[in-house]
């Protein structure tokens, strides 16, 4: 796809450059799951709500699926804090960092 990468160690390695709701520097491709950044099951299943509910609100807006996706980000926020969840958080910090 011509995704770029950065090499992020607390994500695992190289991981596909990509904003909070999971959109790549490209336009409509988004991403979710271990090219995001290594981490749980559970985590890479809220990614890929997030992400597909980022791609309904690219195509239109609705105040429910935003809301929705907010939620589903909170959520993923709460998994990262505490000890275990430090090293991905950090590393998508410095990730998100590439984008501004």
């Amino acid at each position: 796809m011509g995704c770029s990468t950065k090499y992020i160690p607390e994500l695992g390695g190289n991981v596909i450059i990509h904003n909070k709701y999971l959109e790549t520097e490209i336009e409509g491709i988004y991403i979710a799951g271990d090219c995001s950044g290594i981490g749980e099951a559970s985590t890479a299943m809220l990614e890929g709500k997030i992400a597909g509910l980022s791609a309904v609100l690219s195509i239109r807006e609705n105040k429910k699926v935003e809301n929705s996706r907010e939620e589903l980000i909170k959520d993923l926020e709460n998994l990262r804090e505490g000890p275990f969840g430090e090293r991905p958080r950090i590393g998508k910090e410095k990730l998100f960092k590439v984008l501004k």
